[in-house]
């Protein structure tokens, strides 16, 4: 446990400086969370941590440190300083939180639901905090649990706090000035770690696949490759879950999308009942399948792929659209206009796209089917290495009906996809590797992720450079499409590879 608190301090230097660790976000805010209020901190003051055990007991009272202190300005964990963190609170069930967790629990809390404040780093998921009551507290951070006991209201001042880390590094400096007079190796590199979580799917027949990948290196050398089964995804709350369940009432089969925090899994496959929208159905009966395309931490890009009958008219039903859906408000099918996402100026970007497009291909407006949907009919597309929106139109040709995609000249904004840059260019990839599809460079620049048809290749980068020979190769499936990419940085990579091993575990 002592690996938490006596860090090197170059991590102090990272807080200190606030530098962006996760690349991830959450604008929006999660449902069922408010923050508390600013002036004042209800956990605020000094505390006394002991570590909890892997057998989620107490340790004994030579573990316990005293240096653990909140505030709406600073979070100090032993020789762990965070500056300007957020809280936000949220209210869940005692069973289902619980059941996140293996084996027999150390549980001090008397009531069936947790009150639980999620600590924010600059949109980035720090750790959370488990309240008990005013004087006792629970503190999980990834794999990492312990137990807080109030010493004091007070906690020292921010210029004091700032006045120690300053102290402490000149002392490490000092100490790494003297080991150079004595002829000592400091010729020292600062550690990169970057991570990558990389979601995949694959289709057979009307059914899709998904599965998630973690992907992370430290230095060049790879962390232990992990696989889960679904798709798993990082919100400003933690990580997430989409579960994709096929319902079946009568005579309508749907698709149902439903996400939710990793600690519900269980609570979801016991008590779980699943409904069709009525309206969505009303009149028809039919199949109704969910395809995704992309994740990301508060929308979800799909293609619905449905027909059927209807039931008042001899007469079939056909859809094949595209959708942008909100995560918050699955599993309703309402989506996201492109005004929404891009702004009012993006709809004429797409209606003069749309018009470049029908003259080109000879289509005039009486050919389309709905003419008015285009707006809606919207997804995402992976080309060359980065997201771009993608439209759909329908139209009728020799009393056949077609269908049409096209590229939106059009960069999604950050609140849709956080971070979509590729720091080598792709004609460069192609060059050296003329099989690839696809490729991700991590926001350090220190790793390039390139997707053939057969395999996931991991390339380090050294000065602008990738390497010759992978770091590792991961197989594909036939035909499976990256929907997913999710990076961590710095200590976050070990935050995250601690949390999905623990969950990969259950």
């Amino acid at each position: 446990m002592k690996k938490l608190f006596y860090l090197l301090y170059g991590l102090v230097i990272m807080f200190l400086l606030t530098s962006c660790n996760l690349i991830s976000s959450e604008p929006s805010p999660t449902h069922g969370i408010v923050p508390p209020s600013n002036e004042q901190t209800p956990i605020r003051g000094t505390w006394k941590a002991t570590p909890i055990n892997k057998d989620n007991e107490k340790q004994e009272e030579k573990s316990e440190l005293e240096n653990f202190q909140f505030s709406k300005d600073f979070i100090v964990l032993g020789n762990l300083f965070l500056k300007n963190p957020t809280y936000k609170m949220k209210r869940v069930s005692k069973e289902d939180y619980l059941i996140y967790y293996p084996g027999d629990h150390f549980d001090p809390f008397s009531k069936d639901d947790l009150d639980i404040i999620t600590v924010i780093d600059q949109d980035k998921f720090f750790c959370e905090i488990l309240w008990i009551n005013s004087n006792e507290l629970v503190l999980n951070m990834a794999n990492d649990h312990f137990y807080l006991t109030k010493i004091s209201d007070e906690v020292d001042s921010l210029e004091r706090i700032m006045l120690n880390y300053t102290m402490s590094l000149e002392n490490d400096i000092h100490s790494n000035n003297e080991k150079k007079t004595l002829g000592e190796n400091t010729d020292e590199k600062e550690t990169m770690r970057s991570g990558v979580l990389i979601g995949l799917r694959s289709t057979d027949a009307s059914q899709a696949f998904y599965r998630t990948l973690w992907l992370a290196a430290k230095d060049g050398e790879m962390y232990p490759f992990l696989e889960l089964d679904g798709i798993f995804f990082p919100r400003r709350s933690g990580f997430w879950k989409l579960d994709i369940i096929r319902h079946t009432e009568e005579e309508k089969q749907e698709d149902l999308l439903l996400p939710h925090p990793i600690q519900q899994t269980q609570k979801l496959k016991n008590d779980l009942t699943p409904s069709l929208n009525a309206l969505d159905w009303l009149g028809k009966t039919g199949d109704l399948f969910k395809y995704i395309d992309y994740i990301g931490n508060d929308y979800v890009a799909i293609e619905m792929i449905g027909n059927g009958k209807y039931s008042y008219r001899n007469e079939i039903w056909k859809t094949k659209k595209l959708q942008i859906l909100p995560i918050d408000s699955l599993p309703s099918n309402r989506n996201v206009k492109i005004s929404d996402l891009a702004g009012e100026k993006a709809e004429m970007v797409m209606e003069s796209q749309l018009q470049k497009m029908m003259t080109d291909k000879e289509i005039t407006k009486k050919q389309l089917i709905k003419p008015n949907d285009f707006l809606n009919n919207i997804g995402l597309e992976r080309r060359i290495g980065h997201w771009f929106f993608k439209g759909r139109i329908h139209y009728q040709k020799e009393k056949e009906d077609t269908i049409f995609d096209y590229t939106l000249p059009l960069f999604p904004p950050s609140e849709l996809i956080f971070y979509d840059y590729l720091s080598i260019s792709w004609t460069h990839i192609k060059d050296k590797i003329p099989d690839a599809l696809d490729a991700f460079t991590s926001p350090s620049q220190d790793l390039l992720i390139v997707i053939t048809k057969k395999e996931i290749g991991i390339y380090a980068i050294e000065n602008g450079v990738f390497s010759n020979t992978p770091l590792e190769r991961i197989p594909l499936k036939e035909n499976e499409k990256v929907i997913m990419a999710e990076w961590a940085l710095g200590d976050y990579v070990d935050n995250w590879h601690q949390t999905l091993k623990s969950i990969k575990a259950q």
